[in-house]
This record gives C-alpha cells, sequence and structure tokens, in this order.
C-alpha cells in the first residue's frame, strides 16, 4: 500500500481502485491499513454484478465506501435478449 501511496503522492497516478477480488476480507484489510496507516485508500472496485448475479463484494463496497463498477451489468446480452435465442457467443461461454 504505500509504494501506490507514493506513485498517488508522485502525481502519476490519482486513485486506486482493484477489479474482480474474491477475497473480499483481504481487500477490507488493505483498505482498513490504508486508512489507518494515513495512505491513499480504495475508491473503487470492479466486480460481476448484473440482475442475474449479484456478488456480495459488490454489497460490502457500500459498507467500506468505496464505489462499484460493474462488468458485464447485462449478463452478457442474456437480460436483452430473448430467453430462447441462440447466439454465436452464448455457444461459447457455456
Amino acid at each position: 500500500m504505500q509504494a501506490l501511496h507514493d506513485i498517488v503522492q508522485a502525481g502519476y497516478i490519482r486513485y486506486i481502485g482493484m477489479s474482480s477480488q474474491s477475497t473480499q476480507c483481504k481487500v477490507r484489510s488493505l483498505h482498513y491499513s490504508a486508512i489507518n496507516n494515513k495512505l491513499t485508500p480504495f475508491i473503487s472496485m470492479q466486480n460481476h454484478f448484473s440482475l442475474v448475479y449479484v456478488s456480495l463484494a459488490a454489497i460490502e463496497n457500500v459498507q467500506l465506501r468505496v464505489g462499484s463498477i460493474p462488468w458485464a451489468p447485462l449478463a452478457r446480452g442474456l437480460l436483452i435478449r430473448p430467453p430462447s435465442a441462440q447466439t454465436e457467443r452464448g455457444e461459447v461461454d457455456r
């Protein structure tokens, strides 16, 4: 976390975010460690999130006061086409 904080302080990046963390307890630990040590905390987390699938990590972001950036919000097209529709991607993703 110190190295990330140093990069922010040097002006190379503005914010720190994470993507697809499966171990939310590790994220929580790193986030609170940064806050307690006056380092730059995470401001966003990118998780798999849609009306079909809601991860607990996305819900916990609210508790951490970290922004959520969903990926696959339309469930890879499942929510925008008829259920019986066959697509090339649907065959590949199974």
